[in-house]
C-alpha cells in the first residue's frame, strides 16, 4: 500500500474504507502516541501500568459512569444546541480537571478516538445519510492545538469536510483559559469562507472544542458561519458553572 495512504476502520463495521492522503499532523500524533502510551501515567490516578491511553482502564471505567447519556448530552441554557460528554460540577472537579488538562497537553490520539465514539454513538446520527461540516478555533497562544485535533479526527469518522476558523486581528487576546466570561464575549472570529459558508442549509454546522463554559466562543463561530440554520456545538466537557450570568 502506497505510503501516503492508510486504513480506517469504522468501530462498528467491519467494512474497511481506504483514506488517501491523510493528515500529516494526524499521522505523526498517532504514531507518538502508540509510544507514549507505554511511558506515561494515568491523569486520574497516577498509576504506572500501561497502556494508557491519558487515563488507565480503571479510571475510564470511573469516566464511563460519570458521563453525560441520552438526553443529558444536551446542555440547557444556549441559543443553539450544546451537547457534551460530561457536565463539570463541584462533585467531580477532582477528576475532570485533570484529565482535560492532560489532553491540552496533545497527542492524546487514542483517547480522543475513545471520547469520540461515545459522543457521536450517543447522538445517534446516521452516518450514511447526514454527514455535517466541521470547525474550530484556532491555537490560542503557545497552546497545543487540542480542539484542532479533536475537530480533525470528528472530521475523519465522518470523512466530513474541515474548516479551520480565524481569530479577528481586532480581538486577538492570547490565552483563552485567562480570559474573563466579557473578553470571552468579545472575541469574534472572521468571517468563515468556503464549504463551511457554501454547503446547503440543510447541512449543520458542528463547532468543535474541547470545553464550553460560556458559549460565547460557539456564538463567535455562529455568527461568522453566517447564522446557519443548523448549528450545534460539541464539546468533551462543559463548565456551565463559570458561565453565570455573563453567559450572553
Amino acid at each position: 500500500m502506497d505510503q501516503s495512504e492508510s486504513i480506517y476502520r469504522h468501530p462498528t463495521d467491519d467494512s474497511i474504507v481506504l483514506r488517501t492522503k491523510p493528515d500529516r499532523i494526524l499521522h505523526e500524533r498517532r504514531k507518538l502516541d502508540r509510544m507514549l502510551r507505554w511511558i506515561r501515567t494515568c491523569a486520574g490516578c497516577r498509576s504506572c501500568l500501561p497502556p494508557i491511553d491519558r487515563l488507565c482502564e480503571s479510571c475510564w471505567r470511573h469516566l464511563e459512569r460519570l458521563r453525560n447519556r441520552g438526553d443529558w448530552l444536551r446542555q440547557e441554557g444556549y441559543p443553539f444546541p450544546v451537547y457534551s460528554l460530561l457536565t463539570w460540577t463541584d462533585q467531580n472537579d477532582a477528576f475532570v480537571r485533570p484529565f482535560i488538562y492532560s489532553l491540552k497537553g496533545g497527542y492524546a490520539v487514542a483517547a480522543f478516538e475513545k471520547l469520540i465514539n461515545l459522543l457521536v454513538f450517543e447522538r445517534r446520527w446516521q452516518r450514511e445519510n447526514e454527514r455535517p461540516v466541521f470547525v474550530h478555533p484556532p491555537p490560542s497562544g503557545s497552546r497545543a492545538d487540542h480542539s484542532r485535533l479533536l475537530a480533525l479526527m470528528m472530521a475523519e469518522y465522518w470523512q466530513a469536510p474541515l474548516t479551520e476558523l480565524e481569530w479577528d486581528s481586532s480581538s486577538k487576546i492570547a490565552g483563552q483559559k485567562q480570559l474573563t466570561a466579557g473578553e470571552r464575549t468579545r472575541r469574534r472570529f472572521l468571517p468563515a469562507l468556503g464549504e463551511a459558508v457554501f454547503s446547503p442549509a440543510t447541512v449543520t454546522r458542528v463547532f468543535v472544542d474541547d470545553v464550553i463554559t460560556t458559549g460565547a466562543t460557539a456564538m463567535a463561530a455562529y455568527m461568522a458561519l453566517g447564522n446557519p440554520e443548523r448549528f450545534e456545538a460539541w464539546a468533551l466537557i462543559c463548565r456551565p458553572k463559570l458561565a453565570t450570568s455573563e453567559r450572553f
